[in-house]
């Protein structure tokens, strides 16, 4: 119900998050890449303030959405 409203958004089978709050994130992450050009998943890590069990399906999750482009370990910002 809350995807279908807008309000939350399903990052992965398990995983829904509120919308408001991965608007936020993307322009962390996106800020963070323009700066330092590459995160790896540790940074992204720490970047989020998760474990692993979060930030893996949100990277993930940023990859489809054409924010992030995975190269090797890292991700870099997709251009365009």
């Amino acid at each position: 119900m809350l995807v279908a409203s807008g309000v939350g958004v399903r990052v992965s089978e398990e995983l829904c998050f509120d919308a408001a709050a991965l608007e936020e994130l993307r322009g962390r992450l996106v800020t963070y890449l323009k700066d330092q050009k590459e995160i790896t998943t540790q940074g992204f890590k720490e970047l989020v303030g998760q474990s692993r069990k979060f930030t893996i399906p949100l990277s993930e999750y940023f990859d489809r959405e054409k924010v992030t482009l995975r190269v090797g370990d890292k991700r870099v910002l997709r251009r365009g």
